[in-house]
């Protein structure tokens, strides 16, 4: 546990970012690994995260601790049995967000990395889920199925940075994660979402119910 959290630290690659500062003068390393700000500071890579988290007690760190080998990642996804996801079920709420997962995917995996067409790409995250949970007359454009639409641009898709947002009972916060290119989002044909701004605030007739896989 010690060396692996020391690597994550020391290593010259985006493992950890300083995410937010609340002392001004540090703004200048917002964005920077912690690999980065020790040469910026001139310190040791573990000194400089000891000394930057006693000197602000409101900076905030991102780190990235597991699939970091991309080759592996790509031949984990290429895998005609392996599905697309993660869930923590809303716990963490301001330690991580998973929200950005399939707008990264589609960015990364098949826009940059080109593993996936965009079709094959689509298709990992809307009909082979569903599939496999047995919600079959979700996650594929068909005559007679609701019209579950996602409408996007495949040039500029992309997870934004994640921010901290206040809007929980008692004004407690919670991480979200917007993303790039999405410009509309329809559940059962009646538009819900359109750049990132809800269209239909009212609760009395919601376009969509909570969807669960059917027993096995």
């Amino acid at each position: 546990e010690k060396i692996g959290r020391s690597f994550v630290i020391q290593s010259k690659d985006n493992s950890m970012k300083i995410r937010a500062v609340s002392q001004p003068t540090l703004n200048h390393l917002v964005g920077k690994t912690i690999f980065e700000a020790s040469q910026i500071l001139n310190l040791d890579p573990i000194e400089t995260f000891f000394n930057l988290a006693t000197q602000d007690h409101d900076l905030e760190f991102t780190a990235v601790v597991l699939n970091t080998d991309d080759d592996a990642v790509a031949t984990i996804l290429q895998h005609p049995n392996s599905l697309l996801a993660l869930s923590d079920a809303g716990a963490h709420a301001t330690l991580l967000c998973e929200a950005g997962q399939t707008s990264r995917f589609l960015a990364k995996w098949v826009r940059e990395k080109k593993i996936f067409s965009l079709e094959e790409g689509v298709r990992r995250i809307t009909s082979m889920p569903a599939d496999i949970l047995g919600i079959s007359n979700r996650g594929r454009i068909q005559k007679g199925l609701p019209a579950d639409l996602v409408i996007f641009n495949e040039a500029t898709i992309d997870a934004q940075e994640q921010e901290m947002v206040y809007d929980l009972p008692g004004n407690s916060p919670r991480l979200v994660q917007r993303a790039n290119g999405i410009f509309w989002s329809f559940v059962n044909g009646k538009p819900l979402i359109n750049d990132g701004q809800l269209q239909d605030k009212s609760t009395s007739s919601p376009s969509g119910v909570l969807l669960r896989p059917l027993a096995s």
